[in-house]
This record gives structure tokens, sequence and C-alpha cells, in this order.
């Protein structure tokens, strides 16, 4: 429940469901220190989406100390990857890529896409995209979205798909970019709960705006965001306003 609140944007009601389970967490009589890492690592996540970046730190520092203990490897991938998105954002990609490189993963099989694995590669890939690496970042990106297209991690697929669009664009491959956004588009037509992502993930990487926002292939993705379709706006621009008629 926590977690598709923060999926879905509902900060408010996130932050007390995990405020809550860690309360109850260190009121425990056996002082649940894997349920107290799972809150904390989790309230560091919903910080870090809301920019609240002193407060993610706190909250992923705090969690990362307790998973390494009480928690298992997949907790302690997310609070690696928060210290380090939280370190990128502010400005130190150096300590952002210090992180990444501290989240172990774990072999698979060639069929398999380990979690942590995942996780590690998609947070590189953004630290690349913010430094101008753009070919190191697609070569990146590009592997994982097609490695994630045969999984569940729908959070994944949709961050691999946009940032992997983000490299093309900045390549000067507005189509290829065009592309995975009409894949993004088909995803979340038939997912609707995902569109918060979409638009934090746009946030994060604003030159996605304007293809988004333009482009006539995704008409179907501007309606899904709740973005206005460019030929409305002209159309409404063209159109004196009541405001205006009442001055003159």
């Amino acid at each position: 429940m926590c977690i598709r609140d923060r999926d879905q944007g509902a900060y408010p009601e996130a932050e007390e469901a995990f405020l809550h389970a860690l309360a109850l967490a260190r009121a425990s009589s056996s002082h649940s220190r894997r349920g107290e890492a799972y809150a904390l690592v989790n309230l560091g996540s919903l910080s870090l989406e809301q920019g609240s970046y002193t407060q993610a730190f706190r909250f992923s520092e705090e969690g990362l100390g307790l998973a390494h203990q009480w928690g298992n490897r997949s907790l302690v991938s997310v609070a690696l990857s928060n210290l380090a998105l939280i370190h990128l954002f502010m400005g130190d990609p150096t300590s952002a890529l210090h992180y990444v490189e501290k989240i172990e993963v774990q072999a698979s099989s060639a069929k398999a896409v380990g979690y942590e694995w995942a996780w590690r590669e998609l947070t590189y890939g953004m630290i690349l995209l913010v430094q101008g690496r753009y070919q190191q970042a697609r070569a990146c990106l590009a592997e994982i979205e097609a490695q994630l297209r045969t999984t569940d991690l729908k959070r994944g697929i949709f961050q691999a798909k946009l940032r992997l669009a983000a490299s093309h664009l900045a390549l000067d491959q507005p189509e290829e970019s065009a592309h995975l956004l009409e894949e993004v588009a088909l995803l979340l037509a038939s997912s609707g709960s995902c569109t918060h992502l979409v638009l934090l993930e746009l946030q994060r990487l604003p030159a996605l705006l304007p293809i988004v926002e333009q482009h006539p292939q995704l008409a179907s993705l501007r309606n899904l965001l709740w973005l206005e379709d460019p030929l409305q706006s002209q159309a409404k621009n063209a159109q004196p306003s009541s405001t205006l008629a009442l001055t003159e």
C-alpha cells in the first residue's frame, strides 16, 4: 500500500504509512531492525522524489546501516542508489559514482535479470547522462532496457526507456527517442498507475519535454500525462481572452 501510494504520487499518504511502520518497528518488543531498515530506506526514496535531499540522505544513510546488518541485498541496493542520486542531484557526481560502485550484484542466469544489477545500471546510466557522457549512457541504458523487457520490474522498465530516450536525443537522434517514448505511451496505457513516475522522470530529464510536447506521434502520451496538445494550445492562444476583452 505504501509503495503504491508513492508510485501514484500520493506522498503525504505514503509518508504517513512509512512513518507509522517505522514507529511500530521501533516500538516492538523484539525491536524489528529489518522492519526499521525497510521503513527508513523507503522514507529515503520518498524524500528523494520530492527533492528533500538532506532528509533523504539522513533516512537513506541510517537505513543503509541497518539494511547491511538485518536487511537483504535488494534493500541495500535501493539505499545505495538513493545516496548516489542524492549526491548526483546535489552536484557531486564523484560521490554518486562511489555509491554506485558499492552496489553488489549477485550472479544470475543469462535468462534472469537481477534486481541489484538493474538498479545499479539504471543509476549509473542517469549519472552518465548528467555528466554529458551520452555515448556511454546510450550503451549502458540500451543493454538494460533490452534486458528489462522480459521482467516485471515495471518501474525499471519505464526508467530505462525514458533515460535511453534522453541519451538518443542528446546524440541528435530524435526519431529513436520518439520511438521509445511511443513505447512508454503504450505501456502507460496499460498501467495508468505509473503516470506519476513518468512525470518524475521527465522532470529529471527536462530535455525530453519539448519532444513530448510537440512530436506529432506522441499525442497519446500527452493525453495520458494530461499535457496540453500543441494544436489545442495554438487554438486557445488564437482566441482573445475574456479578461482582455473586458479591459479593452
